[in-house]
């Protein structure tokens, strides 16, 4: 409405300036003003007047505007730990061809992160040797073994804090070892951060 009224005020404001200058300039007969002339004072008039009313009724309108600041944060490393219980070497002594031993190992993850765990041996050997997701107290026929190479097997996801009871059997070889020969193994265990 506020609009309406304005662009009739600036109307009535240049069709009156429109007249005015075309009756001040007929009164002075030696210029006669053109029709272009006349109409480009009235376009000036009109445009005036919009400008004039624009500007007044624009100041009645506001854009919404917000701003807020985010809090700072601190971003922390995590932490990857992993400790394996010690294992009574000596029963992995003495064997006779084909003689299985077990025995059972914890691995435990002490970091605050969650991680990926491996193992695999460090060197191959003539021991066979597999872990199984139990302990060795729990191990029956359907249990399944992975036997552990120089290649990494994967032990699983574990949880920040989490531990594991794994059962280990070692086999030695029917064949024997040969007279005053010794053999070993040893398993590497290792700790991968786990992406979310």
């Amino acid at each position: 409405m506020i609009w309406m009224v304005l662009i009739a005020l600036a109307l009535l404001v240049a069709v009156a300036a429109t007249v005015f200058t075309a009756k001040s300039r007929s009164r002075r007969p030696r210029h006669r003003v053109s029709n272009v002339k006349r109409l480009l004072a009235s376009a000036a008039g009109v445009t005036a007047g919009l400008v004039i009313a624009v500007s007044g009724a624009g100041a009645t309108y506001a854009y919404l505007n917000a701003q807020t600041s985010a809090a700072g944060a601190t971003l922390k490393s995590g932490t990857l730990g992993l400790t394996v219980s010690a294992v009574d070497s000596t029963a992995f002594t003495l064997l006779l061809p084909g003689e299985t031993v077990q025995r059972d190992i914890t691995v435990t993850s002490t970091g605050n992160a969650k991680a990926t765990v491996t193992v695999k041996r460090a060197a191959a050997g003539a021991l066979v040797v597999s872990l199984a997701p139990v302990a060795c107290a729990s191990v029956t026929g359907s249990t399944t073994w992975t036997t552990v190479t120089t290649t990494a097997s994967s032990l699983g996801d574990f949880a920040a804090g989490q531990a594991r009871t794994y059962c280990v059997r070692a086999v030695a070889p029917t064949s024997g070892l040969a007279k005053s020969s010794s053999t070993g193994f040893t398993l590497d265990f290792v700790s991968i951060q786990k992406a979310n």
